[in-house]
C-alpha cells in the first residue's frame, strides 16, 4: 500500500509539483546568477575562485535543461499515466534542485588573492630558485612551511611583491583591501628570519605582519640600527611575539616617517613601545600615524619608558583592550589638590602622560580594561588641551571597574562628541554625573552628541545625575543635539535623568528605547521628580515637554518596574495652564510622536491617565483641523501587559485621528480597546456621540490571545477609509486554482 499511496501522490498533486518546480527553478537561477557574478568579480580582481564552482554551474545547466523539457501544461488532462509521469519527474527535479542549493551554501568563498606561486616544503628546490630570482621584478608567493624558503634566493631586483612565510597572505582590513602594496607576512623563528634574505626587502616594504616568538625587539631581528630600513613602512602589525620587550628605540621611532597604522597584539612581556635605555633623548614624533591598536599586553606600562614627550599629530583612532596596568586613559594632573584622588596619586597609572599630544583623536575604543577606574580626571580646568578635544566617538566595553566616564564638568568634551556607547560595564551607575556648581549657570555649550547606547550595564541607574540643581531656571545645555537613546539590559535602571529642578534641553530627541531594564523599586520613573507620588508614572505632563520632538518610544520588558501609568496628563503645572487666561495656548504634548511600543509592563494599568476637564477643554476651543497632543501617533503596539483593562479612553481616542495600526497581544485582562469607563466629563462624552467616527485612517487592528476581550469600542463606531476586513481576502486568492489537487 505504501508504494501505491506514493505513486497516487505523484498523480494527484501533479500540478502542485509542477508549480513548485517552477518556483525552485527561479530560486536556483538567482543563485546561479550570484555565483557567476562572484566568479567574474574574483577573476577580474585576481582573487581565488573555489574549485567546485565550475562543476556546480555545470550541474545547474544540466538540471535546467532537464526541467525545461517537461511540459507544465496539464490542463484538464485525465490521462492518469501522463499525470503520474509529470508529477514524478517534477518531484525528482525538485529534489535535485534542493541538493544543488545545499551545495551552493557549502561553497567557501575565501576571496584570497591568487599568488604567482605556492611553494610546498617537500618539493622546494634549493638551487633552481636563485637562477629564477636573479632578475625577478615582481613576485607574489606563499611559503606555507618555513623550510620551503630557499636560502640562496635573491630579492635584490624585486620591486613589487607580496610574500608570506608560514601563513596565508591576507588583505588589509582597511579601505585599501585589494591594494598592491609591497607586503611581508612573517610567521617564523628568529634564526630562520636571520638566515633568509628577507631583510633585503625591508626598505621597499609598505606592510609588515610579524609573528616571531624569540624576538626581543625589532632591531634584534631586522634593523641592526638602520633607521632607514622602515622608511616606506605604512602598516605594521605585530602579534604573539612571546619574548618581545619593546618595539623601537627613540632613533628608529622618529624614522617611521610614513607609518599610518600600528597594531600590537598578544605580546605577553612587552613593557613599552619605545625604549630609551640607550641614552637617546628628545621628542618622539609619529608624524603620520592615524590608527593605533594595543591589546592583550599584560606587562605594558607606557608608550615610552624614558621620554615623556610623544607627539601623535595625525592620530584619529585609538583602540585599547586588556591592558591591566592602567587605571585611567588621560592623566589626573587636572584634578584639584583637594580631590580625594590626590591623596592616592601613587596608585594612578594613566595610559597617556600629560606631555602626550593627540590633537586630532576622533575615535576612542576601550575594552576589557580590568583596572580602569575612569577615562578623564574628576574635574577639568580651562586648559587648552581640554578645549581642543575633538573626540567624535567613545566606546567602552567590558570594563567592570569604571566608575566615572566623564568629569563632573564634561561640557568641554561635548563640542565634537557624536556617539557614546557603553557595553557590559557592571560598575557604572550613571553616564554623566554632573555637578552644576562646576559647570556654571547657563553655560553656552555647543553640542554634536547624537547617539547614546548602553547594553548590559547592570548597575546603571540614570543617564544623567545632576548635583546642585536648586535653581529651576538653570538650563542644562550640551545635550540638545541628541537624537537617539537606547538602554538595554540594565537591571537597576530607573531614570533618564534626575532630578527635575532644572530645565533639561533635549529638543532633538526623536527615539527613546528602554529594553529589559528595571527591578522592583518603589519609585521608578523614566524621569524622577524626587517627590513622593500616589502612583508611579513614567512620563508626567510637567516633564513631557522635555521630549517634545520624540518620534518613537519603545519600552520593552520593564516587567519588574512598578510603573502604573505611562502618561500622566494632569499635574499642578497643567492645572494652572488650564485655568489661566492663556489656556488656549496650552503646549501640545508629544505632538510628533509616531510610534508607541510597550511590552511586558506587568504593573501598568493605564497608558494614559488624564483629567479630561483640565486637558481637553482648552483643546476643544482650538479651530477645527488644528493639531492636538499626540496628533501624529500612527502606530501603537501593546504586548504582554497583563494588568491593563483597556487601551484608549473614548475622549483620548478622539485625539488620535491619524492612527493607522493597533496591535494588542497577550494582554490577559484587557476587556476593551476603547472605553468610556474613566471619562468624567459628561459634556465631552456626550459630544462624542454615536455618529462620531474614531480612527478614520485605521488600516490594521491586530488582536491576538486576549481571553477577556468583550468589545472593541465602547458603543461607538470605529471606521476606516479601507475596511479592515478587506485584508482577509488575500487568504482565498489561490483557492480555486488548487481545487483539483485537493482530494
Amino acid at each position: 500500500m505504501v508504494p501505491i499511496k506514493k505513486h497516487l501522490g505523484y498523480m494527484i498533486s501533479c500540478k502542485k509539483h509542477l508549480r513548485d518546480m517552477g518556483t525552485k527553478r527561479k530560486d536556483l537561477d538567482d543563485k546561479r546568477v550570484n555565483v557567476e557574478e562572484h566568479k567574474n568579480r574574483n577573476k577580474s580582481n585576481n582573487l581565488e575562485v573555489p574549485a567546485e564552482v565550475d562543476g556546480w554551474l555545470e550541474k545547474v545547466r544540466k538540471i535546467d535543461e532537464k526541467a525545461a523539457s517537461i511540459s507544465v501544461d496539464v490542463g484538464s488532462c485525465f490521462n492518469i499515466k501522463r499525470r503520474h509521469k509529470l508529477g514524478w519527474k517534477s518531484f525528482k527535479i525538485i529534489e535535485e534542485i534542493n541538493t544543488l542549493i545545499q551545495e551552493n551554501n557549502m561553497i567557501n568563498w575565501t576571496d584570497h588573492r591568487i599568488p604567482l606561486g605556492k611553494v610546498n616544503s617537500n618539493k622546494a628546490s634549493t638551487s633552481t630558485p636563485s637562477k629564477l630570482s636573479k632578475n625577478l621584478f615582481a613576485l607574489e608567493i606563499e611559503f606555507f612551511d618555513n623550510n620551503a624558503l630557499p636560502k640562496n634566493m635573491s630579492f635584490k631586483k624585486l620591486e613589487r611583491f607580496k610574500i608570506s612565510l608560514g601563513c596565508f597572505l591576507k588583505d588589509d582590513d582597511g579601505p585599501n583591501r585589494h591594494s598592491y602594496e609591497n607586503t611581508l607576512m612573517l610567521v617564523i623563528g628568529k634564526c630562520e628570519l636571520l638566515d633568509s634574505r628577507m631583510k633585503q626587502l625591508l626598505e621597499k616594504t609598505e606592510v609588515i605582519h610579524l609573528q616571531v616568538n624569540d624576538l626581543n625587539n625589532l632591531i634584534d631581528g631586522l634593523l641592526h640600527h638602520q633607521r632607514s630600513s622602515f622608511y616606506n613602512l605604512r602598516v605594521l602589525e605585530i602579534c604573539e611575539c612571546d619574548n618581545l620587550r619593546y618595539l623601537f628605540t627613540v632613533y628608529v621611532a622618529n624614522g617611521l616617517m610614513k607609518l599610518e597604522r600600528l597594531r600590537v597584539l598578544s605580546c605577553p612581556v612587552l613593557e613599552t613601545l619605545v625604549d630609551g635605555e640607550r641614552g637617546e633623548l628628545g621628542v618622539i614624533k609619529f608624524q603620520s600615524l592615524k590608527f593605533l591598536s594595543l591589546g592583550n599586553l599584560p606587562e605594558l606600562l607606557s608608550l615610552c619608558n624614558v621620554v615623556n614627550v610623544i607627539e601623535l599629530p595625525q592620530l584619529e583612532e585609538l583602540i585599547l583592550y586588556n591592558l591591566p596596568n592602567f587605571t585611567s586613559i588621560y592623566p589626573y594632573y587636572y584634578e584639584s589638590t583637594t580631590s580625594s584622588m590626590s591623596n592616592d596619586i601613587s596608585t594612578v597609572q594613566p595610559f597617556l602622560n600629560k606631555e602626550v599630544v593627540i590633537p586630532k583623536l576622533e575615535k576612542l575604543h576601550i575594552r576589557n580594561m580590568e583596572n580602569l577606574k575612569k577615562i578623564w580626571p574628576c574635574e577639568f580646568n580651562s586648559s587648552e588641551e581640554v578645549n581642543d578635544c575633538i573626540l567624535r566617538e567613545i566606546r567602552v566595553e567590558e570594563c567592570d571597574s569604571v566608575v566615572n566616564l566623564f568629569p563632573s564638568n564634561p561640557m568641554s568634551l561635548l563640542h565634537h562628541l557624536e556617539e557614546l556607547e557603553v557595553n557590559y560595564c557592571g560598575s557604572i551607575e550613571v553616564l554623566f554625573n554632573i555637578d552644576l556648581r562646576c559647570v556654571g549657570k547657563n553655560e553656552e555649550v555647543g553640542s554634536c552628541l547624537r547617539s547614546i547606547r548602553v547594553l548590559d550595564a547592570e548597575n546603571l541607574r540614570e543617564v544623567w545625575r545632576l548635583k546642585g540643581a536648586n535653581d529651576s531656571g538653570h538650563v542644562i545645555n550640551g545635550f540638545q543635539a541628541i537624537e537617539t537613546i537606547f538602554i538595554t539590559g540594565c537591571k537597576r535602571f530607573r531614570n533618564v535623568f534626575t532630578p527635575t529642578t532644572t530645565n533639561f534641553n533635549m529638543r532633538a530627541l526623536i527615539e527613546l528605547s528602554i529594553r529589559d531594564c528595571g527591578e522592583n523599586e518603589k519609585t521608578v520613573e523614566m524621569v524622577n521628580s524626587g517627590q513622593e507620588q500616589e502612583i508611579n508614572v513614567a512620563f508626567r505632563s510637567s516633564l513631557i515637554h522635555t521630549f517634545h520632538n520624540l518620534h518613537n518610544l519603545r519600552i520593552y520588558n520593564y516587567k519588574r518596574a512598578e510603573v502604573e501609568v505611562m502618561f500622566e496628563i494632569e499635574s499642578p503645572s497643567s492645572r494652572e495652564l488650564a485655568t489661566t487666561p492663556q489656556s488656549n495656548q496650552q503646549p501640545l504634548l508629544l505632538p510628533y510622536l509616531k510610534g508607541l511600543y510597550l511590552s511586558e509592563m506587568e504593573i501598568m494599568s493605564h497608558v494614559w491617565k488624564c483629567n479630561w476637564n483640565k486637558f481637553l477643554i482648552p483643546q476643544k476651543q482650538q479651530p477645527e483641523g488644528s493639531c492636538s497632543s499626540f496628533h501624529n501617533l500612527t502606530t501603537i503596539s501593546l504586548c504582554r501587559c497583563i494588568n491593563i483593562k483597556y487601551l484608549f479612553s473614548l475622549l483620548m481616542a478622539k485625539l488620535l485621528s491619524n492612527l493607522k495600526d493597533i496591535h494588542i497581544w497577550e494582554c490577559d485582562v484587557i476587556e476593551e480597546v476603547v472605553s468610556n469607563r474613566d471619562d468624567e466629563d459628561e459634556e465631552l462624552v456626550a459630544s462624542t456621540n454615536t455618529r462620531t467616527i474614531l480612527f478614520p485612517r485605521l488600516d490594521m487592528l491586530n488582536l491576538h490571545q486576549l481571553p477577556n476581550l468583550k468589545r472593541i469600542g465602547g458603543g461607538k463606531e470605529i471606521s476606516s477609509t479601507t475596511p479592515i476586513h478587506d485584508q482577509s481576502k488575500l487568504e482565498d486568492e489561490d483557492k480555486d486554482e488548487d481545487e483539483d489537487d485537493d482530494i
